[in-house]
């Protein structure tokens, strides 16, 4: 989906938009890290590995 499909004239789904934000961090990060989880916890900030997992799950990337 594409950011200028989020904000059309009917408005647009917070939640939809929050999903591929999260989604393309949490992609981006894994890349970076080379699937390293560890790695991409310390990258996004995250508490701990688990809320790592927890979000992968969330958004279909586990």
């Amino acid at each position: 989906m594409s950011l200028v499909f989020w904000f059309s004239l009917e408005g647009f789904s917070l939640p939809e938009v929050m999903a591929e934000v999260a989604r393309h961090y949490l992609t981006r990060a894994m890349e970076e890290a080379a699937g390293n989880k560890t790695k991409a916890t310390q990258m996004l900030d995250l508490p701990n590995y688990q809320t790592l997992s927890n979000w992968l799950k969330k958004y279909g990337l586990e």
